[in-house]
Order: structure tokens, then C-alpha cells, then sequence
């Protein structure tokens, strides 16, 4: 794998990353909207706005905090184009910017993931591996079965079928209740995309009936959709 940059140089909320990114299937609207389209809302935008804000420093354990306090700073980055420095919440209050709906999604990814055991460090660090290094063909084909690949193919492979509870995507079989043999399926085939062969937000559980006849053919997100329950949501101005 080739490190093309170090990972503190990543900026998550840049504009160009907007397009690297695969969607993780956490949506940042409430449970009052329609769900079923995920790109009806991209116009959406919400203030950042002092209780907002303040959730976000202030959400969950110190470790959590810390996590956000460091996504916050990368935002101002993007925003203000200007290096934080101290009182810089108080100016993101003040700015009168909006945040877009796949800035948020960042915030909600992490948050959701933590939600099912994962460390917040570990899922942000899951998200920046996508931009900070490069993962080649070669590396896919000649050297899956490697040490190295091979810990973190098992290390977020046990984080899907963990966040999915092993349950297939398409026709909702379970290991326990059917007695099926599940798969982590690349949404998108690493033969396509082998930079994504790794990343937790191109991977889906399918049963091994529904995977064999995926195969590398198709490239259908089956992963349902789902919503951070987290008080937040009463300080989004949409």
C-alpha cells in the first residue's frame, strides 16, 4: 500500500474529498422525513449554531469529544480556509456559514459507528486511510493473503457483520435463524475499485446465495438505511 500523504495533511470536509468518498448508509435527516432517497436531501444545510456546537464538543465520553474537537477544527479549515486557533468555536458560531449535508454525514458515520462498539479514533481513522494512502491493484490480487492486509480485511470484516448484526442485505437471513453462511461483500468490486477493498463503507453483508450471484457484476448498495437517535438533532436548522 502507498502512503501518498501523511494522514494529519487529510482534510475530511475539503470539497475534493467530496468526491472520493463512498456514502457510509447513515443519514443526517430525522426520522419525520421520507428515508428512501438519500440524494433527495443534498441541497439540505443546517447553521452552525451555538447549541449545535456546543453538543458536538461536548458528546459522549472525553475520548469522543477529543474526536470531535478535531473534526471541528478540520471544518473551520475548510470553511474560514485559516488555521484555528484559540476561541475558534466561538467564530464558527459567529460566521454565519452553513454545513452541507456531507459534512454532516462525517459527524453521523462516526457517531454511528461508535454506536456499535467502534472506537471513534479507529472509525476516523477507517475514513482517512481512504486519502492518505493508495491501494493498488497489485496489492489486492498479490497480496491479500498478507500479514498485513490480511489483519485489516478480519479487523473490518468483524466491524460489518458486528454493525449489521450478520444479517444479509437482501433477503434478511441470519446464521442463527437460517443456519446460512454470511459473506462482506464489496458493494463496489475490489477488481473495480481496489482502493475501497478496505473500507467499511463499501462493504455490506450478503448471505452466500445472494453473494455468489452478485458476484462482481453488480454494484447495488443493499444496506438499509439507518439514523443516529442522538439529541443533536433538536439543534439542526434545516
Amino acid at each position: 500500500m502507498r502512503i501518498v500523504c501523511a494522514p494529519q495533511q487529510v482534510n475530511l470536509f475539503d470539497e475534493d474529498i467530496r468526491r472520493d468518498a463512498p456514502r457510509c448508509n447513515v443519514v443526517w435527516w430525522t426520522d419525520d422525513k421520507d428515508n428512501s432517497d438519500w440524494y433527495l436531501y443534498n441541497s439540505m444545510r443546517t447553521y452552525l449554531n451555538k447549541p449545535l456546537l456546543d453538543t458536538l464538543k461536548n458528546f459522549g465520553s472525553p475520548q469522543y469529544s477529543e474526536i470531535n474537537l478535531y473534526l471541528l477544527k478540520n471544518l473551520y479549515r475548510a470553511l474560514l480556509h485559516e488555521e484555528p486557533t484559540k476561541g475558534f468555536t466561538d467564530r464558527l458560531k459567529k460566521c454565519g456559514r452553513h454545513i452541507e449535508y456531507w459534512q454532516w454525514d462525517i459527524f453521523e458515520q462516526i457517531r454511528w459507528r461508535a454506536s456499535k462498539g467502534v472506537h471513534p479514533k479507529v472509525a476516523l481513522e477507517d475514513m482517512l486511510k481512504l486519502h492518505y494512502r493508495r491501494v493498488e491493484r497489485e496489492d489486492i490480487y498479490e497480496r491479500w493473503d498478507s500479514p498485513e492486509i490480511k489483519k485489516e480485511w478480519r479487523e473490518v470484516r468483524m466491524q460489518v457483520l458486528e454493525a449489521y448484526k450478520a444479517q444479509c442485505a437482501i433477503c434478511n437471513r441470519t446464521p442463527q435463524q437460517h443456519g446460512v453462511v454470511v459473506h462482506v461483500d464489496h458493494i463496489i468490486p475490489k477488481s473495480h475499485k481496489p482502493n475501497l477493498a478496505l473500507c467499511f463503507s463499501n462493504l455490506q453483508v450478503l448471505c452466500e446465495d445472494c453473494n455468489m450471484g452478485k458476484g462482481n457484476k453488480f454494484n447495488t448498495d443493499w444496506r438499509p438505511v439507518v439514523t443516529n437517535h442522538v439529541s443533536v438533532h433538536e439543534h439542526l436548522e434545516y
